[in-house]
């Protein structure tokens, strides 16, 4: 820096920090830009550009003899620190900004990111869980990866694979029947980057949604939601279409159900929830019946006796 120059420091992500305001002193700036740490969050210099060019170049006017007269904007310098990892800056005009880059950082660094984990349950066997993890390589070397995954800190699993330059592998942990817990999966890369070794998923105890059931009287229906799958799944509550009108209704209407199901019944307005409308249409005129379903009576028959 010359003698009168000041300068700012804003460190960006996918937001911008402004560290350091306008100052004339080395130091200080020094200070700013050593407490940069980095973070996990992805990266937009956009968001940079406009802070840097909304303080350097303030677009204030004095309207009132109390305001302070903004000064013309005068050409700044603007240095961007990156490693060039962003995406093209589109409809954004630099103004009186003079760019320039300084490439930090190494083509060769090495980095292998876990970018995917969920949890779900398996294929053929609903009753258990799998764990499933996306590993990608982003580096130029074939990268060497040991994977173990905690439950509730305990480990209860690891993988060992290879992940080729460019490459992504994905890696299936078998959870068996679990109700609920904390899966912390963590990566040994020997990479240059550690934040994104890491990632968490919590598997919560199962609740049962909430339904109600509006019908006039249904046997056929009644009996379907009242079975030991369908109430596995969901507490299910059967009212009359009076029931409508009342007030812990209304009171539950705001949420309090997963799904209504109106059997030729018709709300005077729709709940906030989930709606299946069975010979009847929702409350309005932007509705209109679909085509009619035709149906089939199910007889019993005794296999003796066909």
């Amino acid at each position: 820096m010359k003698p009168g120059d000041a300068g700012m420091v804003i460190a960006f992500s996918d937001m911008a920090d402004v560290k350091q305001g306008f100052t004339d002193n080395p130091r200080q700036l020094r200070r700013a830009v050593d407490a940069i740490q980095p973070t996990p969050r992805s990266t937009s210099l956009l968001e940079a550009l406009k802070v840097a060019s909304g303080l350097a170049n303030p677009g204030r006017t004095g309207t009132e003899e109390t305001d302070v007269q903004v000064a013309a904007a005068l050409p700044a310098t603007l240095l961007i620190y990156s490693d060039g990892k962003f995406d093209d800056v589109a409809g954004f005009s630099l103004g009186n900004l003079d760019p320039v880059y300084h490439r930090i950082g190494t083509a060769e660094a090495k980095n292998v990111a876990v970018v995917a984990m969920n949890v779900q349950r398996h294929e053929t066997k609903p009753e258990q869980l799998q764990a499933f993890a996306r590993f990608e390589n982003v580096g130029l070397e074939t990268a060497a990866v040991s994977a173990e995954l905690l439950l509730d800190d305990r480990q209860i699993d690891v993988a060992k694979f290879d992940v080729e330059p460019g490459e992504a592998h994905g890696v299936v942990f078998n959870l068996g029947v679990l109700e609920s817990g904390v899966l912390h999966l963590k990566a040994s890369t020997g990479d240059h980057l550690a934040l994104d070794d890491e990632a968490w998923s919590a598997v919560n105890r199962p609740r049962r949604a909430k339904v109600l059931l509006i019908t006039p009287g249904n046997r056929d229906l009644e009996r379907n939601m009242d079975t030991s799958a369908a109430l596995e799944l969901a507490e299910v509550a059967i009212e009359p279409p009076a029931f409508l009108d009342s007030e812990k209704y209304r009171q539950q209407a705001a949420g309090g159900y997963d799904l209504v199901i109106f059997d030729r019944s018709q709300p005077k307005e729709m709940p906030q929830a989930n709606t299946l409308f069975i010979g009847t249409l929702p409350p309005g005129d932007a509705w209109k019946a679909g085509p009619e379903v035709r149906t089939a009576n199910i007889i019993d028959v005794d296999p003796m006796h066909p």
